[in-house]
């Protein structure tokens, strides 16, 4: 086990926040009709925050966290006749943009374990999401990949190769990583166990 494992798993159980998160990936503002309210920082990943919608009640513990009553957040019965109904958050054109992702807090531990590896004078120019949908993942791999040493003063850009077995959540991994708008990546229709284990293709594999 790493040496930065026991505090990390140590964060992750003291925390009585809910799940869902918002991880913000580029400089554009949110628009306001996807209703979205912002709770504490995620520890664990920068940029990252637990939220809830402005639809939603939350208990006396404050925003995302579970009610006195011991429930989760939960809709709010009444919306009133002048509030406009929230759209769905991917309809909101800087989702669209590539500029956030909802994803699980626990799935954003990726980003700290790879931070202290690269502290740790770790490399990753090729890496590869064995089973990557629905594309949450995939996306932190991305934003941790290293230029590839070239021949005198130049460097390529790394890569990561996003595999999925499953036809429709292939797609789904597509529109993730696409709104990303890098070139850095490549979506197959594959298994984990079609990789071989005799050439290092990569330098870090998730599966």
């Amino acid at each position: 086990m790493p040496d930065f494992a026991p505090e990390l798993l140590h964060s992750l159980s003291q925390t009585e926040q809910a799940d869902r998160t918002i991880r913000f990936l580029k400089q554009l503002p949110l628009t306001g009709n996807e209703g979205i309210q912002l709770g504490q920082a995620v520890p664990w990943c920068p940029g990252a925050y637990w939220f809830r919608r402005s639809h939603e009640t939350e208990g006396a513990g404050g925003p995302n966290r579970p009610s006195d009553a011991g429930g989760p957040i939960r809709p709010s019965d009444a919306r009133g006749p002048n509030r406009p109904a929230l759209k769905p958050l991917h309809h909101d054109p800087a989702y669209q943009a590539g500029a956030w992702h909802v994803q699980e807090a626990s799935g954003l531990v990726l980003d700290e374990v790879l931070r202290q590896l690269k502290a740790r004078g770790y490399k990753f120019t090729k890496l590869l999401d064995a089973c990557a949908a629905p594309g949450g993942k995939s996306l932190t791999l991305l934003r941790h990949l290293d230029s590839e040493p070239g021949q005198g003063n130049e460097a390529t850009e790394g890569g990561l190769m996003a595999a999925e077995p499953q036809q429709d959540r292939l797609e789904l991994l597509a529109q993730t990583l696409a709104r990303t708008g890098s070139d850095r990546y490549t979506v197959v229709k594959a298994e984990a166990q079609q990789w071989s284990v005799t050439e290092p293709l990569f330098e870090g594999i998730l599966a």
